[in-house]
């Protein structure tokens, strides 16, 4: 169980380049906490109820005013979007989606059709079609999955990881080197998509976004467990970490 209060190790390997980290459930709050470094908080809305550190979702979202996670990704040749999740159904639904520029998405972490999971990904609004690729083997409902995403602008190359396993990866094109940005008119959302359309039904729990790709050890590492077994977070007050502290009410 994760204690009321804790502190980010940045000495952790997880930790570098991590630009985005919902950890931590705060019961009786509309707020979504970024533990990160950057405390980009997000506002929970429709029908969700907190869970062990969990969000559980039944048509609703964490959202965030237009651009806000995209910032943190702007100019990244590479990046990486992990989360925990628990379907309870599953359909074309989003798990976190990012938007670039105007009604374009960045990138979309969804699960697909009926027992998939995809990853859809543009590097510019010149991206006129996004890349994608989807995992091939049913997701069982009811069962808990680390899913991570490595997507590689600089290689034309995308990556899906299921529990800490290669699930798909391949070759796209992307007209840019890097994550680029314009003005996005759209908010940036996890959950669902910014018009309620694309509904994640379940849980989802330990949101990680980091400006880099993770390497397999790593993937690996954040599949093993809670983030307290490997120690991303530590409780309050153990010696050999730089003292970032947060707690639940995001005091950091």
């Amino acid at each position: 169980m994760r204690p009321a209060n804790f502190q980010l190790n940045q000495n952790h390997p997880l930790a570098q380049g991590l630009v985005f980290a919902g950890l931590g459930a705060m019961p009786g709050s509309s707020l979504y906490r970024d533990s990160s470094l950057y405390g980009r908080d997000g506002t929970l809305s429709g029908a969700y109820a907190w869970s062990a550190n969990a969000v559980t979702f039944a048509g609703g979202k964490v959202s965030y005013a237009a651009d806000t996670i995209s910032k943190l990704l702007n100019g990244a040749s590479q990046c990486s979007i992990s989360a925990t999740i628990t379907p309870t159904a599953i359909s074309s639904n989003h798990i976190l989606s990012t938007y670039i520029e105007s009604t374009n998405n960045g990138i979309i972490l969804a699960t697909v059709n009926t027992d998939e999971i995809g990853i859809y990904a543009r590097s510019t609004y010149g991206d006129s079609l996004q890349s994608k690729i989807t995992t091939s083997s049913p997701m069982s409902l009811n069962n808990t999955h680390c899913i991570t995403a490595v997507i590689d602008y600089a290689n034309d190359y995308m990556s899906l990881y299921v529990n800490g396993d290669v699930a798909v990866e391949g070759s796209v094109t992307f007209i840019e080197t890097a994550y680029t940005m314009g003005a996005a008119s759209y908010a940036d959302c996890i959950g669902n998509r910014y018009d309620d359309a694309r509904d994640f039904i379940g849980d989802i729990k330990d949101v990680l976004i980091h400006n880099r790709a993770l390497s397999l050890p790593e993937i690996q590492l954040q599949a093993s467990g809670d983030p307290m077994l490997s120690g991303l977070i530590l409780p309050l007050g153990d010696l050999g970490v730089v003292p970032n502290i947060y707690n639940l009410e995001g005091v950091r």
